[in-house]
């Protein structure tokens, strides 16, 4: 799942946290029941609502200051909701500072 943008209170210092910041999202997974069986059941991968869900209350409920732990906990969060054997979550902050377009954390867990 590529492109989920969602507002985070993301930020070292207190002002940079006090508006919220755009963040865009990557989530790249292996279900445990990989889609071997030959059938076209959502019951065999996972339902990309749930993935978006988990994201946006994390987003919406907590502050963050680095984008690093950010996209940990989006892994971590999504690794114990979902039956996953690997997931890779990546976090883009744009604009962190005036010269830098964009600074990107991630987190990868599991055997790929």
């Amino acid at each position: 799942m590529d492109s989920i943008e969602l507002f985070v209170q993301l930020g070292v210092s207190p002002q940079e946290r006090s508006k919220p910041q755009r963040v865009r999202f990557s989530v790249v997974y292996i279900p445990q029941c990989y889609l071997d069986s030959g059938e076209d059941l959502i019951s065999k991968t996972v339902d990309y609502e749930g993935i978006v869900q988990i994201l946006q209350k994390l987003a919406s409920t907590h502050t963050f200051h680095l984008v690093e732990y950010l996209a940990e906990r989006c892994a971590y969060e999504l690794f114990s909701n979902f039956e996953l054997t690997w997931i890779k979550v990546t976090a883009t902050k744009f604009n962190p500072m005036p010269s830098v377009e964009s600074t990107t954390g991630y987190c990868e867990l599991g055997e790929n």
